[in-house]
């Protein structure tokens, strides 16, 4: 029997280049996307193979296998995001302890000797990897708030108000916050324009519109490696598809544009996007951005795009910015290419109007189709003065224009500085004005991440209040039983909700007080605390993990939903595993229960921080 291979890229990747080498030299390397991620082969010789995975944008990761003799492998490479958990080390898989560094010495021997460093130590799959330890003498620590709006006024300027049409999941996971927005067809219809704002303490308020992918979008928050107490912010669509256009779009080259226009365009056309069950704004915009960016690849577009966008969109100033160049691209000589100029410029007035843009090529195009247009020669004047005008006001918020990946983002002025004529961003307090925002985080960064904080801005806790998700649920349990297990009721499916949802509450200033089974550890698996008192306000810093048993297989897929206080934002947090442990640091001024769910096990666990022995003073008196 021959020996085969068939080798699948992660089933995360978007659009990348995936290698894959053995000590001989270069077995076969592909540009992937999400519908091209399989190699196979049927003539394959055993041995130790490495593959490298770089997605566009990202760092390179290495995974390290073996192939066997005269049988079918097949390997599955983990998740990009398993992989980046690992830090700058190879993961290996399926290759015996014995034979690691024999692994190790065969790859090396097809390196070149004078250029490359050894790989480094090899990282089994089962490792926990987590974040640095949190140092409570950090030298900067500063307050976050991330809030959500919605647009009452699609037609022109404000009109922003808190964020009503569902609940955005928050993740913390290693120190990075994420916020999952997932809005149905319904609520889009409504409210298609959703603006994010961050306001971090003494450094500035940040916003930026969200697209709402279908499928959902991601915001990611994660503290600079470089800068103190800073944040590095990050939209991606969930959508494998969708993110490979994004990816393509921010960092990719002609090569990845091709892949991306044979695999998730279907050879060029936006029309998947515009009509049917597959109707996406913005990834509409993402791929008409696309093809102007690459123009040797995707040629000539259809003349109806720009107007189809602008009629169909016309809440997105981004549509009226393609509009404007499918204005220019039209024009012929003569008097045409006034009437090319009057149409250009009508556009960018309606997206100056409208507000800031989706994405950062957006604006990019609309600067240089400004600056061309009040360069021009030879036209009516009005013409030129109407570019100049509109050229001026978009060049004097430059100094406040940032992007995160693809979308476009700006900072909040200082008001009393722009009263005198400087345009500076706003030193922010960390604090969201709730009257235009939904409130989704609150907590502090610093060097080592971002944790949640109850009553982030006050001195002492405020008095518990009873948010509705912490009140009521939708799928009810019958009871617990003695092993702290939820037990549905007969022949119902497992719930993803926490059953302790439905269960009374007992304890007014202490919610989550027997409502979780009462118990910390249950079925091999432990809820657990560990404390850092971290001012001498008397701030504690609480490294809240659920454990799980050495003899339980360990997961890189499952979830921990931690249940907070009422007066943390947010009160309800998901942490993946990482092997065996689910870890989140929360920054607290008193006591409370924390409670967490399991829903893959059915599995409810609870802690009263107050009663356990090592708790400051703080935990367990406030």
């Amino acid at each position: 029997m021959s020996t085969r291979l068939t080798f699948e890229a992660p089933g995360d990747l978007s659009v990348g280049r995936v290698t894959v080498a053995s000590a001989d030299g270069v077995l076969t390397e592909w540009v992937a996307t999400p519908n091209h991620r399989i190699f196979e082969t049927d003539d394959i010789q055993p041995g130790f193979y490495s593959a490298e995975v770089a997605p566009v944008g990202l760092r390179a990761r290495s995974y390290v296998f073996e192939v066997k003799p005269e049988v079918a492998n097949t390997v599955t490479m983990p998740l990009y995001a398993v992989l980046a958990a690992g830090g700058d080390v190879a993961a290996f898989s399926g290759i015996e302890s014995g034979n690691l560094q024999a692994a190790v010495e065969s790859l090396q021997r097809g390196r070149p000797a004078s250029t490359e460093a050894p790989p480094p130590p090899p990282v089994t799959r089962s490792e926990v990897w987590s974040a640095p330890a949190r140092s409570p003498e950090s030298a900067s620590s500063r307050m976050l708030s991330v809030g959500l709006s919605q647009d009452e006024d699609m037609a022109d300027l404000g009109g922003w108000t808190p964020y009503a049409d569902g609940a955005p999941t928050v993740e913390l996971e290693a120190g990075v916050l994420n916020v999952l927005i997932a809005s149905s067809p319904d609520a889009l219809k409504r409210h298609p324009r959703l603006r994010l704002s961050m306001a971090l303490e003494g450094v500035r308020t940040e916003r930026m519109m969200v697209p709402a992918f279908l499928g959902g979008t991601r915001v990611s928050f994660q503290a600079s490696p470089l800068i103190s107490a800073d944040i590095a912010v990050q939209v991606t669509p969930l959508d494998p598809e969708r993110r490979a256009l994004m990816r393509a779009l921010q960092a990719g080259v002609a090569e990845e544009a091709s892949a991306v226009y044979a695999d998730v365009l279907r050879g060029g056309s936006i029309a998947r996007f515009i009509d049917g069950l597959e109707e996406d704004a913005w990834a509409a915009m993402v791929a008409t951005l696309l093809t102007i960016r690459f123009p040797e690849v995707f040629g000539p577009k259809p003349p109806e795009w720009g107007p189809l966008l602008a009629e169909r969109y016309p809440w997105a100033s981004d549509t009226h910015v393609i509009l404007a160049r499918h204005h220019l691209n039209q024009a012929g000589r003569g008097s045409d290419r006034e009437e090319a100029a009057r149409g250009a410029l009508t556009a960018l007035g309606i997206a100056q109007r409208l507000g800031a843009p989706y994405f950062a090529a957006t604006n990019q195009l609309m600067g240089e189709m400004l600056g061309g247009l009040a360069g021009l020669k030879g036209f009516d004047a009005t013409l030129t003065e109407l570019a100049q005008t509109q050229l001026d006001k978009w060049r004097s918020d430059v100094p406040l224009q940032r992007a995160a990946g693809a979308i476009f983002s700006w900072l909040a002025a200082d008001n009393k500085l722009r009263a005198q004529g400087q345009i500076a961003p706003y030193r922010s307090t960390g604090s969201m004005n709730e009257r235009y925002a939904r409130l989704l985080f609150q907590g502090r960064v610093d060097a080592a991440g971002i944790s949640v904080s109850n009553a982030a801005a006050q001195t002492e806790p405020p008095k518990a209040t009873m948010p509705q998700e912490m009140a009521s649920g939708t799928v009810a349990a019958d009871r617990i039983d003695g092993s702290g297990i939820a037990l549905a009721s007969a022949g119902a499916a497992r719930s993803l909700e926490a059953p302790a949802l439905e269960r009374p509450v007992t304890v007014v200033d202490d919610p989550n007080k027997n409502r979780f089974g009462g118990l910390a550890e249950v079925g091999g698996y432990r809820l657990t605390a560990a404390f850092t008192e971290t001012s001498p306000e008397g701030w504690v810093d609480i490294q809240l993990a659920v454990r799980a048993d050495r003899t339980l297989p360990p997961s890189f897929s499952d979830a921990v939903e931690f249940f907070l206080h009422p007066t943390f934002s947010p009160s309800r947090i998901k942490v993946a595993f990482r092997g065996h442990e689910a870890a989140v640091t929360v920054r607290a001024l008193g006591g409370f229960t924390v409670g967490a769910w399991l829903p893959s096990q059915g599995i409810e666990l609870e802690c009263d921080l107050a009663l356990l022995p090592d708790a400051p003073q703080v935990i367990r008196e406030l």
